[in-house]
């Protein structure tokens, strides 16, 4: 299998793809929160396997199976650090309630 974007050639075996490798890492264990994020059609593969709960991001444009999009890394950093302060917010809230 060839894929091709412009700043790489990924050339592997039919067997081998971004989605095989998540795929095994899914079924491996229970995850609270899935995010697969991506900017290239490499990373298609792996946006088709993900379970239908899992946050999949594509950064910039072109085609994708992702079920959101991001227009660049810098808004990924940004919905990040949203994620990061509403965690330590929830952990504030729950330690004051006496919640472990």
């Amino acid at each position: 299998m060839t894929m091709e974007n412009s700043k790489v050639v990924e050339v592997c075996p039919v067997s081998v793809s971004k989605g095989n490798a998540v795929s095994s890492l899914v079924d491996m264990s229970a995850y609270g929160v899935i995010m697969m994020v991506g900017d290239d059609t490499t990373d298609e593969t792996m946006f088709a396997v993900a379970p239908d709960d899992a946050w999949t991001i594509k950064i910039g444009m072109g085609q994708t199976a992702a079920r959101y999009r991001l227009t660049e890394p810098a808004a990924l950093h940004r919905l990040l650090e949203c994620l990061i302060a509403e965690s330590q917010a929830s952990r504030l809230m729950d330690a004051d309630a006496g919640v472990l």
